[in-house]
């Protein structure tokens, strides 16, 4: 499950003892974490997952919901920023001289997003590599929906496979291979 055992084994302490993952009457929490783990680790279809744990597709498909729902409550508390309100910036931008940016009161205007301050819209774009594509310098009254046209029409964007999706931000347009959530 590309952990180490001890690894597993606390996640799975963790996610039972302090995020309310429960064994059904079937299927240990231990034995749950592995599909769970077996899924999102090796990339694999439930039908995979089915093969290799001997359950049918409803059980592995409901036993991996759970699993996600107890993962994003443990992530829930887990990751935070370490300046919840960024009052700090850090240093990094600080001594970084492409961070300064003056405008003169003409520049100003297509800068103000919609709510009323100064901003700079960016597209970003990792996968699960965690190689990443970023595009910045977009004015802050750009729509989510021009950027991500652009970014299209200038390949600076990989189009998904046939049959596959990215998942994309809610602002986006609905076109085909890119879902974004309901809101």
């Amino acid at each position: 499950f590309r952990m180490h055992n001890d690894v597993v084994l606390r996640l799975v302490h963790d996610l039972e003892s302090l995020y309310g993952l429960q064994s059904s009457h079937n299927m240990n929490p231990l034995e749950m974490v592995a599909i769970f783990l077996h899924i999102v680790g090796q990339g694999c279809s439930v039908r995979n997952a089915m093969e290799r744990f001997q359950h049918s597709s409803e059980t592995v498909s409901r036993i991996f919901g759970e699993v996600l729902e107890n993962v994003c409550r443990m992530g829930f508390h887990l990751i935070k920023p370490i300046d919840p309100e960024f009052k700090v910036v850090p240093p990094q931008i600080l001594s970084n001289s492409r961070s300064c940016l003056t405008l003169s009161p003409l520049e100003v205007v297509p800068y103000i997003g919609q709510k009323g301050i100064l901003t700079q819209n960016v597209m970003a774009v990792c996968d699960f590599d965690m190689s990443t594509f970023c595009w910045a310098g977009w004015k802050g009254s750009a729509h989510d929906t021009r950027i991500f046209y652009a970014a299209l029409l200038n390949s600076l964007i990989f189009h998904p496979p046939d049959g596959k999706y990215y998942l994309v931000d809610s602002g986006y347009p609905p076109r085909k291979g890119y879902i974004s959530p309901y809101k």
